[in-house]
């Protein structure tokens, strides 16, 4: 890989980072799909591009593959800032989502369980007799 190769592909993830960057910070869903999309696209380029700069005693290429980390460090930072408000607000709006249903019996479905759930006491009277 080329010096000019190297330098368009690490032009196309800049620019393809902060168009994420912006995407997260207009909170745009559609955008922010487009823009990882693109950045999850570029990423496997990168493995190539770091092995063709250790290779290469480049310096700005280095210092530019520096930068570009670190971009993708603070985007991946605020994508799990945008996930964890997202998550609160879903549990806002639908409490149910975030509760937790393996211990609790089920409800309707099979009214009677034969083996005695959680929620049931293990003796039941159908009838009483004196």
């Amino acid at each position: 890989m080329n010096q000019e190769v190297m330098n368009t592909t690490l032009d196309h993830v800049e620019f393809s980072l902060n168009q994420l960057a912006q995407a997260l910070l207009e909170k745009n869903p559609d955008q922010l799909l487009m823009a990882s999309n693109e950045v999850q696209r570029l990423s496997l380029l990168l493995p190539k591009l770091l092995l063709q700069s250790q290779r290469s005693q480049n310096t700005q290429v280095k210092k530019r593959l520096l930068k570009l980390s670190a971009l993708m460090a603070s985007s991946r930072e605020a994508l799990f800032r945008h996930a964890a408000v997202t998550q609160r607000a879903l549990a806002a709006l639908v409490p149910s989502s975030q509760e937790s249903t393996t211990y609790t019996p089920a409800a309707g479905r099979y009214a009677r369980q034969p083996y005695g759930s959680v929620g049931r006491q293990s003796g039941e009277f159908k009838a009483l007799t004196a």
